[in-house]
């Protein structure tokens, strides 16, 4: 009984020896992996900052690009906005001149026209002048008759108005006069005796 008691000890002890020995082999085994994946997890762990790193770099260039770019574009509808605001100043300006040219025109038009008027008028009061200056000449010595429209007027006699002054009779056409006076040829009523009647009654009337 001792020797198979004695066997049956050595056998467990014998077991337990085995089971230490493998314990320590799996402990010595996962001393040595361990380094391994501190070395895997450190380069992970390097790398995912690098990574950051490089993320991070990358959104700050793509932000610069962006700020950039944006003042660029900013530039650009600036200098559009000028442009259309210059192109509408001169489109304006344009349109201006083309009213203010043909109204520039009318007037230029205008004055040419009345400058000829005028010059003509200058010209009819030059011939004017000279005609009666002729017949002034020729005829002041014949005594010049007072002008009133009640009285008779032969033709080639001479007058005196009150207000045009002297003039030379032309023409008696019905009791129409033709008259030459200093600034122009007129025509006046004569021999209207009726008329002055008339005239005179209404106004006897009237007081």
């Amino acid at each position: 009984m001792a020797k198979k008691t004695k066997k049956k000890v050595s056998a467990k002890a014998k077991i337990k020896k085995a089971a230490s020995s493998v314990h320590k082999a799996s402990r010595a085994k996962k001393a040595a992996t361990k380094p391994a994946e501190v070395k895997k997890k450190l380069k992970a762990a390097k790398t995912g900052v690098k990574k950051s790193h490089s993320i991070k770099a990358s959104s700050k260039i793509s932000k610069k690009v962006n700020k950039k770019a944006s003042k660029k574009s900013g530039v650009k509808k600036q200098l559009t906005r000028k442009s259309t605001a210059a192109k509408v100043v001169t489109l304006s300006n344009k349109q201006a001149s083309k009213v203010a040219a043909p109204s520039q025109k009318k007037t230029v038009r205008q004055k040419k026209k009345s400058s000829l008027a005028e010059k003509k008028e200058q010209k009819l009061l030059q011939e004017q002048e000279k005609k009666w200056e002729n017949f002034h000449k020729k005829f002041k010595h014949i005594k010049a008759i007072a002008f009133h429209i009640s009285k008779q007027f032969a033709e080639g006699t001479a007058m005196e108005h009150s207000v045009f002054g002297w003039g030379w009779i032309l023409s008696n056409k019905n009791n129409r006069l033709e008259v030459v006076f200093k600034d122009k040829t007129r025509l006046l009523l004569s021999n209207q005796q009726t008329l002055v009647k008339n005239v005179s009654a209404h106004k006897s009337k009237s007081k």
